[in-house]
């Protein structure tokens, strides 16, 4: 029997306010496949993040923020988006079995290509506060299950934690590795508190055990314990860690991990470093902020809507396409939904604006039969008014024709006398 509650996505926790997990993204208006070619805004630097089978672009790697499509999007109404890895769930088999020296572990029950998400590492979102209180709390149990995400820049960083103690998914049982088969990306699926994906780092066997670099822990108090992932680059220990800052080896163990200790700078491991600059030894969940996480942030202000207003927004979108197809008001080939919307929003706003005119001229109140009436009394009037001016113009001309013809008889009548 499960001493934990199963659940197969993270959910708010204590010490997250409901204000902070409300905090949502705005959907994209993509009609059709959500790629770079339709300037989807989901797609930061206007790049795709996953292939058409769902695979992982090695550039949105290495713990790299990501933006998933989300129910707010208008692709949701298409049902061909193909950057909703995430919210399809666990589509790898999975079995939870006995490691030796290691307790439960996970394998994969058939391959694994690169790039392939495997399952997301659910549990409860917790804030710092609880994340302490937890931690001492169950300080003398033997497993720490509390995953600290990092997402750093100059100025600013943006930790979450994710706790699957008492709900989680099978990713609580993936044990550590120096050397992993899978990595860590923080996606985001329309909210700003990201999840954690576990993505294959390389093409993996059928009942081959799953691992990440758990990189920090919140063991501080038990500090060191052996690592048995038999890797040759083992570091010895299983990572320590006080709230995402990793705490030093002690001396007395430090001749032991001579030529991989992190703090030693003769190490074989910043040898390596110095070697190749570009290959970066931080682990996982420590990685530093991404461009693209930087232009998320630079964003955030104008982007983020509270979800009741959404809901809101979504609402009255509904009920004016609802008016709009009762009316016979039909949308454009090359218009979005939300331009469709304006336009039956501004015609809306045009008829409101002839009828305060109309009240204006006192026929607020009146019955249709009553307004076509008067309508009626003043086209009547207007047409009186241009018959009595056609037969004032008939009449002059008629006079003027006579004067003209008794003109005429005097001038005849003066020419027979002479």
């Amino acid at each position: 029997m499960l001493d934990f509650e199963y659940i197969s996505t993270s959910e708010r926790g204590s010490g997250v306010a409901e204000s902070e997990w409300n905090e949502t993204l705005q959907g994209c208006e993509c009609e059709g496949p959500c790629t770079s070619s339709t300037n989807c805004s989901c797609l930061l630097e206007s790049k795709e993040n996953y292939s058409e089978d769902g695979i992982l672009f090695p550039r949105a790697g290495n713990s790299a923020p990501l933006l998933e499509c989300h129910d707010e999007c208008q692709c949701v109404e298409k049902g061909n988006c193909t950057n909703r890895v995430l919210q399809s769930g666990i589509q790898v088999r999975l079995k939870v079995v006995n490691m030796p020296n290691k307790g439960c572990g996970v394998i994969a029950l058939e391959p694994v290509q690169k790039g392939q998400f495997v399952c997301e590492y659910a549990g409860e979102i917790i804030g710092p506060e609880e994340v302490l209180r937890r931690a001492e709390l169950h300080k003398n149990d033997e497993h720490n299950y509390i995953f600290t995400i990092k997402e750093r820049s100059q100025d600013n960083s943006i930790t979450t934690y994710v706790d699957p103690r008492y709900k989680g998914n099978i990713a609580r049982f993936v044990n550590h590795s120096c050397d992993p088969n899978l990595q860590v990306v923080s996606v985001r699926i329309g909210r700003t508190i990201p999840v954690v994906g576990l993505f294959a780092k390389r093409d993996i066997s059928s009942n081959e055990e799953l691992s990440y670099d758990y990189g920090e822990s919140l063991d501080a108090e038990n500090q060191q314990k052996p690592c048995h992932c038999g890797s040759e680059n083992c570091r010895g220990f299983l990572p320590v860690s006080k709230m995402g800052r990793h705490s030093k080896i002690p001396k007395k163990n430090r001749k032991k991990l001579k030529s991989v200790d992190p703090y030693n700078l003769k190490a074989k491991l910043f040898k390596e470093k110095n070697a190749n600059k570009t290959k970066n030894f931080a682990p996982a969940d420590d990685q530093p902020m991404s461009r693209a996480l930087k232009m998320l942030q630079k964003a955030k202000d104008e982007v983020v809507v509270d979800r009741k207003e959404l809901r809101k927004r979504k609402k009255h979108r509904n009920r004016v396409l609802e008016e709009a197809g009762k009316m016979g008001i039909k949308k454009n080939p090359y218009e979005t939904i939300d331009q469709f919307v304006k336009r039956v929003e501004q015609m809306a706003h045009f008829d409101i604006e002839r009828h305060k005119f109309m009240a204006e001229l006192g026929f607020a109140g009146r019955s249709e039969d009553e307004i076509k009436k008067d309508y009626k009394e003043i086209d009547d009037k207007a047409e009186r008014a241009k018959e009595q001016k056609k037969r004032e113009i008939k009449n002059k001309i008629e006079t003027a024709k006579k004067r003209r013809l008794e003109e005429q008889k005097r001038r005849m009548v003066g020419f027979q006398v002479l």
